[in-house]
């Protein structure tokens, strides 16, 4: 059995934390990925962190995840903490599997995106 860590910075702002479980929900009524096992985590100033949800998912059974970083580039999170984490998790539960996505810039349509995003701010006037 697998699941999906969305991961997120996190902020001492509760809107921050709305809006990430909105995401996952918005995301839970696409019909391809309605059957996913699909999680929010944070890597600071909220919870529950990525080693909370690593751990509540191994303890449900669940020994494969995929870690999908919303980080926009890479940086330490991305390129030490993150792998910090699933190493110590890993020492705890060795049969433990995981993949961790790349940032945000580095995904096919990111650049797409942000174009979709320029456009329509040039068409407002600031």
């Amino acid at each position: 059995m697998a699941a999906t860590i969305l991961l997120i910075h996190g902020s001492k702002n509760d809107q921050t934390a709305q809006q990430a479980n909105d995401l996952r929900d918005r995301l839970r009524k696409i019909p391809v990925l309605s059957n996913m096992r699909l999680e929010i985590a944070y890597l600071h100033f909220a919870q529950p962190d990525l080693g909370t949800v690593i751990e509540s998912l191994y303890l449900s059974g669940i020994h494969q995840i995929q870690i999908i970083p919303l980080f926009t580039f890479s940086g330490n999170h991305t390129m030490q903490d993150i792998p910090r984490i699933c190493a110590e998790m890993n020492a705890l539960h060795p049969d433990l599997e995981f993949s961790i996505g790349q940032p945000l810039a580095s995904q096919p349509g990111f650049v797409d995106l942000i174009s979709q995003i320029l456009l329509e701010a040039h068409k407002e006037p600031c």
